[in-house]
């Protein structure tokens, strides 16, 4: 993973590739394999709070640089002479607003460079990377390889690979949901309404986890129940609508048969068939068809034969 992220980074220009990180994390990771979910858990949470402690940290230097700014601007309107330390409060702000928000000279200078030859860009964008992979690291380790001890947890615990009962899924659902929707609603009306300045980016960078696991819960029920149709089947209490929307599955699950039939024969040499639904959910983030072919896989006995290869 880490030679790959090197290699999509530099070569296919992809600045910041999450595999590299991945990767550096899983070295650290393997020695944990074995702890207990709740031992897991307990070190992620250590994990989160050092580094939201290292964002807040920097996120309240940069405030306070804005606050002590506006300060010598007053001082500025006024007509009275700055001081020294006044000068330099300001030139502080400007450098921050200048590293989150490119002039027009320098976006200028991007895309003429994106507008470029190929080589042009690999060495344009080669110390981005080099700060991205070195720097980087440090900066944000907390923060993946805790999500990625959360994650071992989970499997852990037979969440991820649905053993639980579907109440957990819905609970863990509606928490991840309930909090980071409320909050990343004032964070995008915050933004809009201040006109994305800097300063308002610095005021709502506090949030940035609480919302993302409602998105792996969901995608657990999407599987769990077959997809769409089958969380609709489930919950809608309008009985009379079951008939059409089993219909309208059926019709999918042909559709995807084909082009699954393939993928199971290569499949089913090394995996036994009960499995299949357990390599659905991660598989249906990174392809939707992937993900919900293999999750279908069990239901497909009830279909009408397909045609053979040969006709």
């Amino acid at each position: 993973m880490i030679v790959f992220g090197m290699i999509h980074s530099y070569l296919v220009l992809w600045t910041g590739e999450i595999l590299f990180y991945y990767g550096m994390a899983g070295m650290f990771l393997h020695p944990l394999r074995k702890l207990a979910p709740r031992v897991l858990f307990i070190v992620a949470a250590i994990g989160f709070a050092i580094s939201m402690i290292w964002t807040q940290g920097a996120r309240l230097s940069a405030i306070s640089k804005y606050e002590q700014f506006a300060a010598a601007e007053k001082v500025a309107a006024t007509g009275r002479p700055l001081t020294k330390t006044q000068n330099e409060d300001i030139k502080a702000w400007k450098e921050v607003v200048a590293d989150r928000k490119p002039d027009a000279e320098k976006i200028k200078k991007e895309i003429e460079v994106h507008q470029g030859s190929y080589l042009g860009r690999v060495i344009h964008q080669a110390p981005d990377n080099a700060h991205e992979e070195s720097w980087g690291v440090y900066r944000y380790f907390f923060d993946f390889f805790s999500m990625m001890l959360i994650g071992m947890a989970l499997f852990r615990t037979g969440v991820l690979t649905l053993a639980q009962p579907s109440r957990v899924y819905w609970l863990m659902l509606l928490a991840g949901y309930s909090v980071g929707l409320i909050i990343n609603h004032w964070e995008t009306r915050t933004l809009i309404d201040s006109g994305f300045t800097v300063f308002a980016f610095l005021q709502t960078n506090v949030t940035r986890d609480i919302g993302r696991s409602g998105y792996l819960f969901l995608v657990a029920q999407f599987v769990r129940h077959r997809g769409p149709h089958g969380v609709l089947e489930l919950y809608l209490p309008l009985h009379h609508l079951r008939g059409p929307l089993y219909r309208l599955r059926l019709r999918t699950l042909r559709k995807i048969r084909t082009a699954s039939t393939l993928l199971r024969r290569l499949l089913h040499l090394a995996l036994p068939v009960d499995r299949y639904p357990d390599l659905a959910a991660p598989l249906l983030v990174r392809s939707p068809l992937l993900g919900l072919a293999l999750a279908h896989l069990p239901a497909e006995a009830t279909l009408p034969p397909s045609r053979s290869w040969a006709g």
